[in-house]
């Protein structure tokens, strides 16, 4: 389930949040005392109130998530560490897991759209500032995405002072029909991992047929696979953000 309200509020000293993999995106005051323990191979996440002395974010002994060292986490100062990225949590009933194994997973999804392969198409490439999850960004807004439509366009997202994060690069791209991407996306960005998302736009009775699939593959002691289900929670609501958008775009 959502825990939305849970992390929007203030949560009594000792609260403990059991949701499986989960990153949180922090906010200053948000959580002053809570505790957070994932499934195995994740580190239990403490939150303070960021007025304290250190006014630093505490963590256990191990990694805040797998590959996210301590000493990145310790040195940013939690009254300015407006969001790391994303709340990983369940959001749909159905996995749309295909496999999974310790080497990597394969998430795979299918919508039909009430709009053209080209609006579909378009609306993915050129307008994902505007359905793009902004909790699912590292600026915590959306408009800072943007997709080169070309072979080796980049899907990046402007920082302040100047910064940008590089999500993934256009590999293949036919307008209305197909778009490939390469990249890691979110946190899987600082594991040795990589990833292929392929997007077929199809013309079906009433619209579009849009099959979306993600495999991923790499190395992460936990197994890879300890990724596949926050994976496949972040891509469903992304991808009905993105069909939600088409359709209204469209006057549905």
């Amino acid at each position: 389930m959502r825990l939305m309200a849970a992390l929007t509020g203030r949560a009594p000293t000792g609260t403990t949040v059991n949701s499986g993999a989960v990153l949180l995106r922090w906010l200053p005051n948000a959580l002053p005392h809570a505790s957070m323990e994932g499934t195995p191979g994740y580190s239990k996440i403490r939150f303070i109130d960021p007025r304290n002395k250190r006014n630093k974010l505490p963590v256990s002994h191990n990694a805040m998530l797998p590959g996210w060292p301590n000493e990145l986490v310790e040195s940013i100062p939690m009254n300015k560490f407006a969001a790391v990225l994303v709340l990983f949590t369940p959001c749909c009933a159905t996995s749309a897991v295909a496999d999974s194994s310790s080497a990597g997973f394969t998430v795979k999804l299918t919508y039909t759209v009430k709009a053209s392969p080209a609006e579909v198409y378009g609306r993915f490439i050129h307008d994902i500032g505007e359905w793009w999850n902004p909790q699912h960004t590292f600026s915590g807004d959306a408009h800072n995405l943007s997709i080169e439509e070309k072979p080796m366009g980049c899907f990046c997202e402007k920082l302040p002072n100047r910064g940008a994060v590089r999500h993934m690069e256009v590999l293949t791209l036919t307008p209305g029909r197909t778009l490939v991407l390469s990249g890691a996306l979110g946190p899987l960005e600082s594991l040795a991992a990589i990833g292929t998302l392929n997007l077929q736009f199809s013309a079906v009775d009433g619209g579009t047929k849009l099959d979306v699939t993600y495999a991923v593959g790499g190395y992460l002691a936990a197994g890879m696979n300890t990724w596949a289900s926050p994976v496949d929670s972040v891509l469903q609501d992304q991808f009905t953000r993105l069909k939600d958008f088409a359709e209204r775009q469209a006057g549905h």
